[in-house]
């Protein structure tokens, strides 16, 4: 559950993509459990037990060692991701298969041009546009990545400095308030 949109974005993006299931984590209260109860779709899933849906957990458990091969050719569609609107209106990106080997492939540049210890600072969602491209190209590329459950300003300047930070991900909100942040006298680290 991501903070923004509202509600009834959520529900007409889910509507949008055509979805055939819907997967929530109850870890994100009752805006997640609303949220499922109020979905049009073919079956509604949760990450641990919740009062709406089938928790996925257990049912993992039951899932054979080896699944199933399925065929992706390169121009299905495997995701459907949020994007804030930075370029406009709050939106629904399809990103295809081919999207996937792209990032593989950068994944593999960036290794190979940044030798030496990576540490990447994800302060955006994983299921925003910009944080799941940042993220896969990360664990890809084998550096550490350090992920934020929120966004403090404050808190990512100090995460910066205690976690030793050489890469961070940023919308262009997320940037202005670190700038601003820093340039106040109370932000500097305090040593």
């Amino acid at each position: 559950m991501i903070p923004e949109p509202g509600q009834g974005e959520l529900r007409a993006f889910i509507d949008q993509a055509d979805a055939k299931a819907f997967v929530f984590d109850p870890e994100f209260g009752r805006r997640a459990d609303e949220l499922a109860g109020q979905v049009r779709v073919d079956d509604v899933f949760s990450l641990g037990p919740s009062a709406t849906g089938t928790d996925l957990l257990p049912l993992m458990e039951q899932a054979p060692p080896v699944l199933p091969r399925v065929e992706i050719s390169q121009q299905d569609i495997v995701s459907v991701l949020y994007t804030g609107g930075t370029t406009g209106r709050s939106k629904l990106v399809t990103h295809r298969h081919l999207y996937y080997d792209v990032i593989a492939l950068a994944a593999g540049r960036r290794a190979a041009d940044s030798p030496g210890q990576q540490r990447f600072l994800v302060c955006t969602l994983v299921t925003h546009s910009s944080g799941h491209v940042s993220t896969l190209t990360g664990l890809l590329s084998g550096l550490t990545m350090v992920l934020n459950d929120d966004f403090d300003a404050g808190e990512t300047l100090a995460t910066i400095e205690r976690e030793r930070i050489t890469g961070i991900a940023l919308t262009r909100r997320c940037s202005t308030r670190c700038l601003i942040t820093a340039r106040a006298p109370s932000a500097a680290p305090q040593r």
